[in-house]
């Protein structure tokens, strides 16, 4: 029981790890070499202005994030089909009253299923809404 917990954290900390790598970097704003008041302000009105003509740019993030998302989606639906594919299986083999066991872990993908495209659906809603 102690290799199967291992396994499943080797593979969490290898999922989170390649979600971290996938993440964009942000770069909040630049430093300056004038720490009074006044250099603070013109460098947070400088920031701004280029916030604000960089708004209507090309939409390089959110194509970034748009790809990310389909990269998670994929893996997530091929983890799903493993998974029902390894439940199947086991159903196939089991006496009833595993059976009834499984049929509850069935459950949890069901729900894992409606979870991971319920969130790709009011994510494609929220940005076809908000373009």
């Amino acid at each position: 029981m102690k290799t199967k917990q291992k396994n499943y954290l080797k593979i969490l900390i290898l999922v989170i790890i390649t979600i971290i790598s996938l993440m964009p970097s942000v770069r909040a704003a630049e430093e300056t070499s004038n720490t009074s008041l006044s250099g603070a302000i013109s460098s947070a009105d400088t920031w701004l202005q280029n916030g604000q003509s960089q708004a209507g740019s090309s939409g390089e993030e959110s194509g970034t994030i748009v790809e990310v998302g389909q990269v998670l989606v994929h893996i997530a639906s091929w983890i799903l089909v493993a998974g029902t594919v390894v439940i199947g299986i086991k159903y196939m083999l089991a006496t009833p009253d595993q059976k009834a066991k499984l049929k509850t872990q069935l459950v949890g993908i069901v729900v894992a299923t409606i979870v991971i495209y319920g969130a790709r659906f009011i994510w494609a809603t929220l940005v076809d809404i908000l373009q």
